[in-house]
Order: C-alpha cells, then structure tokens, then sequence
C-alpha cells in the first residue's frame, strides 16, 4: 500500500494521512491511493470522485470557517421601513471568516472514503452497499484537528547586527596583521639593499 496525499485543507496534515491509512488498510487494498482533500462549499456534508480501477481520489470535507457580515452604519443617516419605523441607514456589510463550532467527523470521512477506494478497486455503485451502511467503528480512535499555527520566531536585530560588526573588525584586524608582516618584510629587504649600494 502507498498513500500520497495532498492536503488543501487548514486540518493537521498527520492526522489525516493516519486515519487515510487506517481506511485503505480496512478494504484490503494493496494498490496505490493519490488522495486530495480540500474544503467544499458546504458545511455539513462529505463527498467525494474517484477513478474506477485508478489511484485518483477526490475527498470534499465542510469548511471550518463561517462567513460573518458585519453591518456599517452610517453615521447620520436614517432609513424607514415599511411599518413606518426608522431604522439607521447600513452603508455595506464587512465579510470576514469566523472558526464554527463544527468538529471533523471521522465516521462520515471514513465512510466515504471507504467508498470511493471501492471505486479504484474497480467497484461500481450497483456492486456497492449505500455509502452510511459502510461499518467504520474503526475509525473512532482517530482524531482530526485544525493544525496549529506556526509560531514566528522574534528576530534580535540589534544582535544580528552586533554579531556581523564583530566578524568584520575580525576580518579587518587580520588583514591589518597581514599587511603588517609583508609592511616588515619588505621594509626589512629596502634596508637590505641600501646597505649593498652604500657598499
């Protein structure tokens, strides 16, 4: 069995190669599985596309995050409704991402799973059981989670900085050593040959 597997989703990359392994290992197969898994536009439900008798597979898995209009008002201006109430006039709404409460269930991902690898394995759905009859207990000890953000690591400029004079006025002071020496040597072989002139 061979897993390759690309990631586009923000769900730690481990923890989905495990439980990917854990499902090919479940259906016996022994062949290759190229899977990619990425957000769909729904947030609830779980698909996929496969190859039949191929190593592609596509994983669909909801989003995590949730769109959040936020309304502008205007400072001064006002609306009337149809009731005749006034109401402050909303000049556009700010859309941002928020984390939802949803948890990844492993259970519904294993299930599919399982049955677009019954695709590869050259199944067709008239040969397959419905994709929520698929008994996946096994899937239960896994846990899939958002990954954690990278901490940056604060750079000390000033000792960076430090440490690059440092080295320099190393460099220079053995520069000007060397240049010493040959400044001695040579000057000892001028006094060398006045002395044979005066001579």
């Amino acid at each position: 069995m061979k897993l390759i597997i690309y990631n586009k989703t923000k769900y730690d990359t481990k923890q989905l190669k495990a439980l990917c392994k854990a499902v090919i290992k479940n259906t016996g197969s022994h062949k290759t599985h190229q899977i990619t898994i990425k957000t769909g536009n729904r947030s609830w439900s779980y698909s996929g596309r496969a190859t039949i008798n191929g190593s592609w597979i596509l994983m669909r898995i909801p989003n995590p995050y949730t769109k959040k209009f936020t309304p502008i008002i205007h400072p001064t201006e006002t609306t009337i409704g149809s009731d005749g109430t006034i109401h402050p006039k909303i000049i556009r709404y700010d859309k941002t991402k928020v984390l939802s409460e949803y948890k990844f269930n492993v259970e519904a991902f294993a299930q599919v799973l399982e049955h677009e690898i019954g695709h590869n394995l050259g199944l067709r759905h008239k040969e397959m059981c419905k994709v929520h009859d698929i008994n996946v207990d096994y899937s239960k000890d896994y846990v899939v989670e958002l990954s954690k953000p990278k901490e940056k690591k604060k750079v000390n400029h000033v000792s960076l900085r430090k440490e690059k004079a440092e080295q320099k006025v190393l460099e220079l002071s053995s520069k000007i050593k060397r240049y010493e020496n040959l400044l001695k040597k040579w000057s000892k072989k001028v006094s060398y040959y006045e002395k044979k002139n005066i001579i």
